[in-house]
């Protein structure tokens, strides 16, 4: 899919007009603006994940994944484990939607 969106190609009838041609020079400026702002993104997105996982921790909530099954089939049952693991979605849920909105 990558490939389809950077390469144009396909048939002649697919094409509305003829593609304008752009000087190696600035197809490279652009396509390196693009490499360093979705770089930096990414690097701001590992960071932001890193911190909301350390105020999980931090905060002491559930998190499924960190308990045997032994352990969810025991606390299954109880409020706190079960809104634990809500506030675990919602927090998750909230940064993805933040990160996505950035985007």
């Amino acid at each position: 899919l990558t490939i389809q969106l950077l390469v144009p190609g396909g048939s002649s009838h697919d094409r509305l007009w003829p593609t304008t041609g752009v000087a190696w020079r600035v197809r490279f400026v652009r396509y390196m603006f693009w490499l360093v702002v979705l770089g930096v993104k990414l690097l701001l997105s590992t960071y932001i994940f890193k911190a909301v996982y350390d105020a999980m921790l931090e905060l002491g909530i559930a998190m499924p994944g960190h308990q045997s099954h032994l352990e969810v089939l025991q606390l299954l049952h109880s409020p706190t484990w079960g809104a634990n693991i809500l506030m675990w979605v919602l927090l998750w849920c909230t940064t993805f939607f933040l990160f996505l909105s950035d985007t």
